[in-house]
């Protein structure tokens, strides 16, 4: 997927990736402070809110080595070009930030999304999942890849729905859904698989009837317009000077 991003916005994934990053790996903002030698101030200013008095983006060498700090050093290429954006692009001019396929920086993308459109051929989406359907879709990953924990990989998918709730400007959301992807089959018992998708569908109606913020739209199996391949596709608006998150 090719990016472009405003300096804005490579300021939220780098405080996304620092806030994230330490959380996944346990270790305290002070631990994280001293491994760099500064005080733990000097590193909250790196977590501000960009346009908040005392922001301040870390040096590639700082980041590269919290990253090494909290494990996830291979991070560190594709992250060094958003920081460069951070630190020197110019303010609200796009910048490109070359190809992204890496689902975390997807993830902070969508985290400070203003809105996201999104097209879903064959599953519902993340952002609309039940705990059970979530669940299902991970037992069957885990088919293939055996590595797979499903009850982490279930709170990651699930954690993803912050954002519809988030205060004071909730993530606008709308779906289009197929119609196949609504009477899909998720687990390999009828009975069960029924049980799933029918609290899924109540799920997603619940979800587009209750909340201003979330639209639904369900296509047809006889519509003809798909993307090349059915693959899913998302148009993400990001506008994160215009609010803070809690």
């Amino acid at each position: 997927m090719e990016v472009r991003i405003s300096r804005e916005t490579a300021r939220q994934i780098i405080r996304y990736q620092l806030i994230h990053c330490r959380s996944l790996s346990g270790a305290t903002q002070k631990e994280a402070a001293d491994h760099l030698g500064i005080t733990q101030p000097h590193y909250a200013q790196f977590l501000y809110h960009p346009t908040q008095k005392g922001y301040q983006a870390p040096l590639p060498e700082q980041l590269e080595a919290l990253l090494i700090f909290f494990g996830v050093a291979d991070r560190f290429p594709i992250l060094k070009q958003v920081l460069e954006i951070a630190r020197t692009g110019a303010p609200g001019k796009m910048h490109p930030v070359g190809v992204i396929s890496d689902l975390d920086m997807y993830l902070a993308l969508e985290f400070f999304a203003e809105s996201i459109t999104n097209y879903e051929p064959m599953l519902i989406h993340t952002l609309l999942q039940t705990p059970q359907y979530s669940r299902a879709l991970a037992e069957f990953s885990k088919l293939g890849n055996p590595e797979i924990d499903v009850v982490a990989e279930v709170n990651k998918r699930i954690g993803r729905q912050v954002p519809l709730t988030r205060k004071p400007s909730p993530l606008r959301f709308t779906a289009f859904v197929e119609e196949r992807a609504l009477k899909g089959i998720v687990h390999p018992d009828p009975e069960i698989n029924a049980e799933i998708m029918t609290e899924q569908r109540q799920h997603v109606l619940r979800a587009s009837q209750h909340n201003e913020n979330v639209v639904l739209r369900v296509l047809r199996d006889n519509f003809h317009l798909r993307a090349p391949g059915n693959r899913q596709l998302s148009l993400v608006e990001v506008h994160p000077e215009q609010w803070t998150p809690s």
